[in-house]
């Protein structure tokens, strides 16, 4: 519970971060700090540890998780664009779905006699490797304002979130149809 409402609570504020410090330095923060709340609850000593470390995860997850969507927006042309989401959302669904199982099948291995901990010490060499492959592979930062945003007021927040939100109405649901040649 604790993990799904600091997620869910911070899911906003982690967005407009990338916006403002740039969405790799976010994507990186919020890698760093998820590995950091996966070994704070791996070796967490009563509930309320626990509780707080997956708090952390959830704020640092948040922090992550809309960076990778604005990246593949920066990353990838326009004819492109469709089919990167296209391919991110099988992605996520199948993490939805096999994480929760994978999580089982580690609490009932009881690997090196960790029990339920491997499911969060797991976390720690994936975390590790995603975070040097974001180093080594993700494009450098670019701030919204500097990727020549078609966003008419920059200047007032919730205009701005008004142009987000529609780019994200129109590629949703013109997804799968094919649009017009650019």
């Amino acid at each position: 519970m604790a993990y799904a409402l600091a997620m869910t609570a911070g899911l906003l504020v982690g967005g407009r971060l990338g916006d403002i410090a740039g969405r790799k330095r976010m994507f990186l923060i919020g890698a760093g700090g998820f590995v950091a709340g996966s070994l704070l609850c791996a070796i967490a000593t009563g509930p309320e540890t626990a509780i707080a470390a997956r708090a952390m995860q959830g704020l640092f997850g948040a922090c992550m998780i809309p960076q990778g969507l604005g990246m593949l927006k920066e990353m990838f042309p326009p004819r492109e664009l469709q089919a990167a989401f296209g391919a991110m959302g099988p992605v996520m669904g199948l993490s939805a779905v096999g994480g929760p199982t994978l999580a089982g099948w580690l609490v009932d291995a009881d690997l090196l006699g960790t029990g339920w901990r491997m499911i969060f010490l797991i976390n720690l060499p994936i975390g590790l490797a995603l975070l040097i492959a974001a180093i080594a592979f993700l494009p450098p930062a670019v701030r919204p304002q500097e990727s020549g945003s078609t966003c008419p007021a920059r200047s007032s927040p919730p205009a701005e979130h008004c142009c987000w939100s529609s780019r994200w109405y129109r590629a949703a649901s013109t997804a799968g149809r094919p649009g017009p040649s650019r």
